[in-house]
């Protein structure tokens, strides 16, 4: 299952740069981090919502995506946003916080109502920070 979900991965990344692009959708994004546990750089395809602050990311299904386990305290990172890198830093969200990127999903993705108070809700705020890098 893991190399099949790498080769789709892959081909999201080829048809995220290529004209074929709005077939994914005008919040699709790229998130590039620093995995601690792999030791390198990751990049993952997500659906994300503008925010005041930036971004936010809801990780539906998250008990089987280990990715988002890495912003539970927060972390430089950068989103490629139609075309442009933009250096963030990106956080698991708790408390008011939380609701405040709940209102913010939901007031822009219809389905979002099924988000449980378990799905993880990620901020990516913007920052003047450069890229991420190895620690």
């Amino acid at each position: 299952m893991g190399r099949l979900r790498t080769a789709v991965t892959q081909l999201q990344f080829r048809l995220i740069d290529s004209p074929l692009r709005p077939i994914f959708g005008r919040n699709t994004v790229i998130l590039h981090y620093w995995a601690p546990r792999a030791g390198r750089q990751v990049s993952v395809p997500l659906h994300a919502v503008t925010h005041p602050e930036g971004w936010v990311v809801a990780v539906m299904y998250s008990d089987s995506k280990r990715w988002w386990r890495a912003f539970r305290t927060p972390v430089r990172a950068s989103l490629d946003v139609r075309g442009t890198r933009t250096p963030v830093v990106g956080v698991v969200t708790t408390g008011q916080a939380r609701e405040h990127a709940h209102r913010a999903y939901v007031a822009q993705v219809p389905w979002s109502r099924f988000i449980t108070d378990d799905t993880p809700l990620l901020v990516f705020s913007r920052t003047q920070d450069e890229e991420p890098g190895q620690p």
